[in-house]
């Protein structure tokens, strides 16, 4: 059974290293700890090395790897936007910015941007808005997956968390992208936000009818309010009846083995 570490494979590190003209990349790489390496950490120690075979200068050397990363596109190309994540300086910002943009289609730079986000959220959201309005979907979905505030593998954004609100009008522009791949990133965001600020979700189900893309995005972004029975939400959905629905007579079954059947009888 392979692992998602399993990507960086012999042979991809050996193509980096001809495509960066270093021909011992993989054993710089590959050192006595690989094997114990989590994903995560192989992506650190691979963008680690890069800096030694890359131009010293921050603009040329996000320039060399916006050249290399559309010849090793998929999840192991996640290594271009986390070098650009831990050497670009405080003067960096806008050309590390403008380098996840470009690097973002061949992989994903949702991850990376998260530390520029931490840094300086207005500034941030300001880029993510105009990313929103781009016409390449992976741009438009990294406006919305590069700012959920809790997305699983990445940083927490705690001032998100504690109030979701600055980020919203960049999802309601998306509400009715044709991309299923950004209509998702949306989904997953909502549903994360109705954990902790479920009226926030709620008081979009108003738009529920006006878009198929946007009943698409709200039905999937209330999963948790549904699960949990939220009167507000099931009523949106039609899914409240007129009246009380009362059970009587339920009987469980006291005594369960695996493997046998539980038996609950009731009016």
């Amino acid at each position: 059974m392979s692992l998602i570490k399993d990507v960086f494979t012999d042979e991809w590190l050996d193509r980096l290293g001809k495509a960066l003209n270093a021909t011992d990349f993989r054993k710089t790489v590959q050192q006595e700890d690989w094997e114990e390496l989590a994903f995560k950490q192989r992506v650190r120690r691979i963008a680690t090395r890069l800096e030694h075979h890359v131009p010293a200068e921050f603009e040329q050397a996000a320039t060399r790897l916006e050249t290399i990363a559309p010849d090793f596109p998929g999840l192991p190309g996640i290594v271009f936007p986390d070098y650009i994540e831990i050497q670009a300086k405080h003067g960096d910002w806008d050309r590390a910015i403008l380098a996840l943009e470009r690097l973002t289609p061949h992989s994903t730079s949702e991850f990376a941007v998260r530390r520029f986000l931490l840094d300086d959220q207005d500034r941030f959201l300001e880029v993510a808005t105009r990313w929103s309005q781009s016409s390449d979907e992976h741009v438009r979905r990294l406006a919305s997956e590069g700012t959920r505030p809790r997305l699983p593998w990445g940083q927490m954004i705690p001032s998100l968390i504690a109030d979701p609100r600055p980020v919203l009008p960049i999802l309601d522009s998306l509400l009715e992208d044709d991309a299923l791949y950004v209509r998702k990133s949306v989904a997953n965001h909502l549903n994360d936000i109705a954990k902790t600020h479920p009226e926030l979700v709620i008081e979009r189900l108003e738009r529920l009818g006006t878009h198929s893309h946007t009943d698409w995005i709200l039905r999937h972004a209330s999963r948790t309010l549904l699960k949990q029975g939220h009167r507000d939400v099931l009523k949106a959905f039609g899914l409240v009846t007129r009246g009380t629905v009362t059970v009587d007579e339920l009987t469980v079954t006291p005594t369960l083995a695996i493997g046998g059947e539980l038996a609950f009888p009731f009016t």
